[in-house]
């Protein structure tokens, strides 16, 4: 199968991450061979964002019921939500913030791995567990922040998350 090329007057698209295991295959150019990706972390610092329509997820819930509901959430993040379908969007996009976060997408990683909370005083908080947990450890990523909004139709989520001790919130692999 042919790779789709863009315009000649464009540039090239980028590899996909298998591309990396090439040794031959150098992409961006600054890459060195043999360098693993993951060591190309800006001073442990990365983000993650992700806009979510709350009609999908209330056409999910509709069709799919508590079924999703336990696949997606934990049991805490329902307790919380009590079926709210603006709330349950917006931890959708939150846990695929995160994920893009943690440089994986949710390949590999449970929904139920990562965790959006709040605290005493209504501010979220991010709990990883499992794999997201290995991954976040993985990078050195220790401290998350996370800003999630909505509206009516709308959820956008966003995600910092850097190394360091005394972190706002902090990777568990306690469930």
């Amino acid at each position: 199968m042919a790779d789709h090329q863009p315009p000649p007057d464009r540039p090239p698209l980028p590899p996909s991450r298998a591309a990396f295991d090439d040794p031959a295959f150098v992409w961006p150019p600054f890459i060195a061979k043999g360098v693993d990706p993951d060591a190309f972390v800006a001073n442990n610092l990365q983000a993650g964002v992700d806009i979510i329509e709350i009609p999908r997820i209330a056409g999910v819930l509709e069709r799919w019921g508590q079924k999703f509901l336990d696949r997606v959430y934990t049991a805490a993040e329902q307790q919380f939500c009590r079926g709210r379908v603006p709330e349950l969007a917006v931890r959708f996009a939150a846990k695929e913030a995160v994920s893009k976060a943690l440089g994986t997408g949710i390949v590999g990683i449970r929904w139920q791995e990562i965790e959006i909370l709040i605290d005493r005083r209504g501010r979220p908080m991010v709990f990883l567990h499992g794999e997201a947990a290995a991954r976040a450890q993985a990078i050195n990523l220790t401290r998350w922040a996370i800003s999630m909004t909505h509206e009516h139709t709308i959820g956008v989520v966003f995600v910092v998350a850097s190394s360091g001790e005394g972190g706002q919130y902090l990777a568990t692999d306690q469930h």
